[in-house]
C-alpha cells in the first residue's frame, strides 16, 4: 500500500532539489556553454539546413531564431523540469532501497545517476556541437538507452550484490554496450573548426556534473529529514566510555555490518546510558526486547548475523528480556 506521506514528502525534496538543480546547471550553462553555442552558430549558419537535411533523421529544417531571453527562458524551464524529474527518479530509487541516508548518500546517489545517464554513454557518443554530421537518431537512441540499462544493473550488482559471481557480472555489463561500440556515421565532418568540439565537451561534462550530482546532498540531507525509512527492528547501543572503553568504536562497527546487508530493516540508535555499567557496550533489539551483552566484534557480528538478519536469538549473550527479567 502506498504512504502518503512518504509520496508526499518525497516530491517536495524532489521540487526543491529539482529547482536547485535545474537553477546551477542554467548558471552553468550561460558562463560555460552558451558561448561556445553562439560562436558554433556562426559557422554553422547556411550550412545547418542541408546538415540537418542529410542526417536521415526525419526532422525539416526550421526558421526559428530565439532572441537571448526567449532562449534563457525556454532553457530554464527545461533544465527545472530535468532536475525535477531526475531529483523523483533518484529519489524514488533511495527510497525503494530503504535508505533515505544523508547529503552523503545524496551525493553519492547523484554520483550514480552522473555515470548511468552521462558518463557511460558518452564514451561512445560524446555531446556534439551544431553542424555536426551524425548517425541516425534511432540508432543513436537504440545504444545509449542500452547503455544506461546496462550501466545502471551493473553498478546496482557491484554495489549491492553479496556474491562475487553477481559482482563480476555487473562488471560485465558495464563493459558490454562499448563493446558492442556506438553508431557512428559514414563519415565525420562538422561546419566548425576541429578544436570546438573538443571544448564543448569538457565543458559539457562540467555542466551535467551540476544537474546529476551537486544538489544530491541536498536531496540527500531532506529525505533523511523528512522520510524516516522503513523498518522492523530498532537497534539501541550505550556509547557510554563509562559501559565500556570500545563502546564508540563498536557503534560504528554496527552500523558498518546493518550497512553492509542492505536487505536489513533496522533502525540504530546510540544510548548514553542503560544503568548497567558493565559487560558493555550493552546493545538491546526492539521489538523483542532482548538486551546483549557485546563484549567484543565477534560476538556483534553474530547479533547481526543472526538475530537481525535470521531472527534467531544469540542466547549466550543474552543478560535480559523485556517482560521476564535477567537471564
Amino acid at each position: 500500500m502506498f504512504n502518503l506521506v512518504i509520496i508526499r514528502e518525497l516530491v517536495i525534496a524532489a521540487l526543491w532539489a529539482g529547482v536547485m538543480a535545474g537553477l546551477l546547471l542554467t548558471a552553468a550553462q550561460q558562463i560555460q556553454i552558451i558561448p561556445n553555442l553562439l560562436q558554433t552558430e556562426m559557422y554553422d549558419g547556411s550550412t545547418a539546413a542541408t546538415v540537418v537535411a542529410n542526417l536521415g533523421n526525419g526532422h525539416a529544417p526550421y526558421d526559428w531564431q530565439p532572441e537571448y531571453l526567449e532562449r534563457a527562458f525556454f532553457n530554464i524551464i527545461a533544465n527545472i523540469s530535468l532536475g525535477v524529474g531526475f531529483a523523483l527518479l533518484i529519489g524514488s530509487i533511495m527510497c525503494l532501497c530503504g535508505r533515505p541516508g544523508s547529503w552523503r548518500t545524496g551525493l553519492l546517489w547523484g554520483l550514480a545517476g552522473y555515470i548511468i545517464f552521462f558518463a557511460a554513454p558518452s564514451l561512445g557518443l560524446p555531446p556534439e556541437i551544431p553542424g555536426t554530421e551524425t548517425s541516425k537518431l534511432a540508432d543513436w537512441q537504440s545504444w545509449w538507452l542500452i547503455a544506461v540499462l546496462d550501466t545502471g544493473f551493473g553498478l546496482s550488482l557491484l554495489a549491492f550484490a553479496q556474491t562475487w559471481t553477481n559482482k563480476f557480472f555487473g562488471a560485465v555489463l558495464l563493459a558490454a554496450p562499448h563493446l558492442i561500440s556506438a553508431p557512428q556515421p559514414e563519415v565525420n565532418s562538422s561546419t566548425a573548426p576541429a578544436e570546438l568540439p573538443q571544448f564543448f565537451y569538457s565543458r559539457h561534462c562540467f555542466c551535467q556534473r551540476c544537474l546529476l550530482a551537486g544538489p544530491w546532498r541536498f536531496n540527500g540531507t531532506l529525505l533523511q529529514k523528512e522520510i524516516m525509512r522503513t523498518h522492523d527492528k530498532h537497534v539501541l547501543m550505550c556509547t557510554d566510555l563509562r559501559c565500556a572503553e570500545n563502546s564508540t568504536e563498536a557503534f560504528q562497527q554496527l552500523g558498518q555490518k546493518i550497512d553492509a546487508r542492505p536487505q536489513l530493516k533496522v533502525k540504530r540508535t546510540r544510548s548514553s546510558c542503560f544503568a548497567i555499567c558493565k559487560n558493555g557496550p550493552i546493545l538491546v533489539v526492539y521489538p523483542e526486547g532482548v538486551w546483549y551483552s557485546c563484549t567484543d566484534e565477534s560476538v556483534l557480528e553474530r547479533i547481526v548475523s543472526e538475530h537481525l538478519e535470521n531472527n534467531i536469538e544469540v542466547s549466550e549473550h543474552v543478560i535480559h528480556r523485556l517482560g521476564i527479567g535477567d537471564v
